[in-house]
């Protein structure tokens, strides 16, 4: 997961949020490389290389993101960040380029990923978040379920499991804020109401 961006400590006019495409699958990757390769760590040079040993491509990569809605960050030169999750409420990506940390984008990426799983109606969202990510996600509502320590190679890592899990009783929301209901009342031909998701 990307380091924590948690706090604002810098401006974030100009970046749009927006849905990957495929096209975007590439800068994707580079962001992804950036995060985890020149970014502020707690884990060592051996670590990250370990980790991210090179950039992510291919067809593997492709049906990953395929599988997810990804949000992606971008202001008017290039990609700053994105986050994903996948059918099952999990938060998969999480990363932000070095110099888009600790801006707010972290959050607002999170916004829209929980928008997404709201409309959706999950239960749950969970992570598997790193060391730097875990503060975060913990000001975004998270909770600790489990610590662990994962191997990739000959490299031990230490991340937590985390989640937030949906007030009982919550509703549904679209991702215009309106209700289910608002959404079929407002639909002049009810058979093609607009999907929540």
């Amino acid at each position: 997961m990307a380091p924590p961006t948690g706090s604002s400590a810098g401006p974030l006019g100009g970046v749009i949020l927006s849905e990957a495409m495929h096209g975007d699958y590439d800068d994707i990757a580079d962001v992804m490389f950036e995060a985890v390769r020149s970014g502020d760590s707690l884990y060592s040079e051996r670590q990250r290389t370990a980790w991210m040993p090179h950039r992510r491509s291919g067809d593997d990569w492709e049906a990953r993101l395929d599988r997810q809605t990804v949000i992606v960050a971008r202001d008017a030169s290039r990609m700053l960040g994105f986050m994903s999750i996948d059918p099952a409420g999990y938060i998969d990506f999480a990363y932000i380029r070095p110099e888009a940390q600790r801006t707010g984008l972290f959050r607002r990426l999170f916004e829209r990923i929980e928008q997404h799983s709201r409309a959706r109606g999950d239960a749950r969202m969970w992570v598997h978040a790193s060391l730097m990510a875990q503060p975060a996600f913990a000001a975004l509502g998270f909770e600790v379920v489990e610590h662990q320590a994962v191997r990739i190679g000959d490299e031990s890592f230490e991340r937590a499991e985390m989640e937030k899990r949906r007030s009982p009783g919550a509703r549904n929301v679209a991702l215009d804020g309106r209700t289910p209901c608002q959404v079929a009342r407002s639909n002049p031909n009810p058979a093609r109401a607009p999907q929540a998701s």
